[in-house]
């Protein structure tokens, strides 16, 4: 394997490509590397490359680690989601900052992809642009979200709940969704880790309805 990949080149490659697939399509690059697709609802879905470049033994000799994923963003709710996980957090365990896309909800992984190497252009810009390509087809798709409830059956249908920032987002949206008693028994039931009970408690003392969906 040739270890030749400069960061600066291929990633310009990459929004070569990028830029032909996406012409005539409703997605927009706000930011480099950050392809948005904004619904009617105002849900951005903003496919990442997810480009990695770790140097080896020569300053402009590299080799890419490619991990797509899709980051879902809403100005409304993740305001919301964000204000209740600042009420769980204690000064022991609160994450530690990092930029994120604006209104960042949620992250995904493309299709359970694991982060592949690579040390050669081609073979990379072929899985880039399968993957884009993907995104594209997914258009229609993402059309459908609208709410908490369209979103929690788009990110089951696609695998996207996993892990605990999987469960953190579904405690807060399913507030919104199951009654009272459906809520209760589907997390206060449970065991639960110290920050997802919580986060769960924290929900349980908002009364604070999301005015952009609820009447």
């Amino acid at each position: 394997m040739k270890f030749e990949l400069d960061a600066k080149d291929t990633r310009a490659r990459v929004r070569e490509e990028f830029s032909e697939l996406m012409h005539g399509s409703s997605v927009v690059m706000k930011r480099k590397d950050y392809y948005t697709f904004r619904n009617a609802a105002e849900f951005d879905f903003v496919f990442l490359t997810g480009l990695e470049f770790r140097g080896m033994m020569l300053p402009r000799s590299s080799v890419a680690y490619f991990q797509p994923a899709i980051a879902i963003c809403h100005k409304e709710l993740s305001r919301k989601f964000r204000k209740l996980q600042d009420k769980a957090f204690s000064n022991e365990n609160r994450r530690k900052e990092r930029w994120e896309p604006p209104n960042f909800l949620h992250l995904y992984a493309l299709r359970g992809r694991k982060e592949v190497m690579y040390g050669e252009l081609e073979p990379l810009i072929g899985a880039a642009k399968d993957e884009f390509r993907g995104f594209l087809a997914d258009i229609g798709h993402f059309e459908s979200v609208s709410d908490p409830k369209t979103l929690l059956h788009f990110l089951d249908k696609v695998k996207g709940l996993y892990g605990p920032t999987g469960l953190a987002l579904q405690i807060v949206l399913q507030k919104y969704v199951l009654s009272k008693v459906e809520y209760h028994r589907e997390f206060g039931e449970r065991e639960l880790p110290p920050y997802h009970r919580a986060l769960y408690q924290s929900v349980l003392k908002d009364d604070e309805n999301l005015s952009w969906f609820v009447g």
